[in-house]
């Protein structure tokens, strides 16, 4: 007969979720044996810190769009998961949290870890539960994995340990078995009719349309562009949705905000109407002037429907759907001057950001590196930003294509490139590219420790790493790492970047090291992918 772990780990496989991160404790002893049981079909990622696997969670999420699942022991095992689950609320992501507690009838008596965590979970989760028997977990089990992906949010589940390991002996008569079907039901969502004629009548009716774009935008490019170029309207984008549109897209001014361009911020200050798709970024200041614009806003959720712009037509839908929808009703706009001004304020931007990166003056400038990065990142490789002046760095000076996935800790900003860095390159992304991490500061070897090889069956080039802590270097510093011996070889006409590339001494090699001028930071690229052929190296551990 089955127990209450493996009834969870089984419910876990029906849901389709390969991957659990975490970190093996006595209070997840049954869950742990579970997954060793089951270890051809659901694979146990081991991590360093409770927290990591939280972020890996948010992460593959974030990525594939599919639950992620993360695992820890009781007491500060689960309270370590916090940061990273509240990165997955803010940024509405689907995890769930699975969490260990001490014997059932001991649960507050104060015995050794005896935390509550249903009530430190509390604010962080849309379903938040204590499993009672294994009867009980046929039930909430299928119930988390549905709420996290149907509300986009954090599920919780905490469990005892002796629990864990009871069979489903008996149960209420009202809770008979096999009632719950371990499944997710998606629907159509759109718009009302009215709201889409008043969305049509208000874009029509303007003469300066401006466009912003967030992550909800994402999976909607190819509409996207058709609005804007029948509206001809200037698209700027926050962060999250900085591959809703190519960054070299003339249709685009490029990102908004402190990390934006200046043309994005002309376009708000100058519009007459805005329409808003899949965004909620957050600094109200860079939208337009209540008084002077009129707003259309488009969000499958509607309780983010006017939540930064006071808009008057509020279209709840999917935004690919939704922009299918609109585009019959509106009017092909005859006058493109509000584009191609802001079109011609974009190549004067592009100027100014092309002498930052082509300056090969002493110090070395990090736009030049980050720049040079960038040209080498594949069409559909992944971008890891941290949190941090390196965001700027990456949002500014790295174009990437619509087929190229970008993600950073959206509104929760916590820098944490290890768990990105580690996700991105450990095979669970179904596509054989390169991984590129941008780093704020720290040690890279003891943070992020990336792998050159994902899973078995998924062979990917090494990640390449460049931290913000490169730019203290270009200025002649140290930076954050720790000292080394070439520090001291620092000349007025080259930077030492010491370990502020890859590195893959824990893997068994040895750093490049040495010092780099701007023009050889591309080839140093080629030298690393030579140096770590696919393949050639394994990390030991998580």
């Amino acid at each position: 007969m089955l127990n209450a772990a493996d009834i969870l780990i089984d419910t876990l496989i029906e849901w389709d979720v390969k991957f659990v991160f975490g970190l093996p404790g006595d209070g997840i002893n049954g869950v742990m044996e579970a997954l060793r049981k089951r270890q051809d079909r659901i694979r146990f990622i081991q991590v360093r810190h409770e927290e990591s696997a939280a972020f890996m969670a948010s992460a593959y999420a974030k990525f594939t769009g599919k639950l992620g699942v993360c695992l820890a022991t009781s007491g500060p095992g689960g309270t370590h998961l916090l940061t990273g689950l509240y990165d997955a609320k803010l940024d509405q992501m689907p995890v769930l949290a699975i969490t260990g507690t001490q014997y059932h009838d001991l649960i507050e008596t104060f015995t050794q870890q005896d935390v509550d965590l249903t009530r430190v979970f509390d604010n962080v989760a849309i379903y938040n539960a204590h499993v009672s028997d294994a009867s009980h977990m046929e039930n909430v089990a299928s119930l988390a994995c549905r709420s996290a992906l149907s509300r986009r949010g954090v599920a919780h589940l905490s469990i005892a340990n002796d629990i864990q390991e009871m069979d489903a002996k008996s149960r209420s008569k009202r809770n008979r078995p096999k009632h719950v079907p371990n499944r997710y039901f998606r629907g159509r969502q759109i718009p009302e009719e009215i709201e889409l004629d008043r969305a049509a009548q208000i874009l029509n009716d303007a003469r300066k349309v401006a466009i912003l774009a967030g992550r909800g935008a994402v999976g909607a490019q190819v509409e996207l562009r058709e609005i804007a170029d029948l509206l001809a309207a200037p698209v700027a984008k926050a962060l999250l949705g900085k591959t809703a549109l190519a960054d070299d897209d003339p249709l685009t001014t490029g990102g908004i905000g402190i990390l934006g361009t200046g043309p994005s911020q002309q376009i708000m200050e100058q519009c007459d109407a805005v329409l808003i798709v899949g965004s909620s970024f957050p600094y109200i200041e860079y939208y337009p002037r209540p008084e002077g614009a009129r707003g259309v806003q488009i969000d499958s959720d509607p309780q983010r429907i006017g939540l930064r712009f006071p808009v008057d037509a509020g279209l709840v839908g999917d935004a690919r759907e939704t922009l299918r929808l609109l585009r019959p009703r509106l009017t092909r706009k005859t006058d493109r001057s509000f584009l191609e001004q802001a079109q011609t304020a974009m190549s004067e931007w592009r100027r100014k950001m092309e002498t930052m990166e082509t300056d090969r003056s002493a110090p070395l400038k990090a736009q030049a590196v980050v720049r040079a990065f960038g040209r080498r990142i594949a069409a559909d490789g992944v971008l890891v930003a941290d949190s941090g002046q390196n965001t700027e760095l990456a949002a500014r000076h790295i174009d990437l294509g619509t087929q190229n996935q970008f993600a950073v800790s959206g509104a929760l900003a916590c820098g944490h490139r290890r768990w990105r860095i580690r996700h991105a390159t450990r095979g669970v992304l179904d596509r054989r590219s390169v991984g590129s991490a941008v780093e704020n500061s720290g040690d890279l070897q003891r943070h992020a420790q990336p792998d050159c090889l994902g899973a078995d069956d998924v062979p990917r080039q090494p990640a390449i790493c460049l931290r913000a802590g490169a730019d203290r270097f270009c200025q002649g510093g140290r930076g954050n790492g720790r000292p080394r011996p070439h520090d001291q070889q620092l000349r007025s006409d080259r930077a030492d970047f010491g370990g502020s590339f890859f590195h893959g001494r824990s893997c068994g090699h040895s750093s490049l090291g040495g010092s780099i001028r701007a023009d050889d930071a591309a080839e140093d690229v080629e030298k690393l992918r030579q140096k770590f052929p696919r393949g050639a190296c394994r990390h030991a551990g998580s």
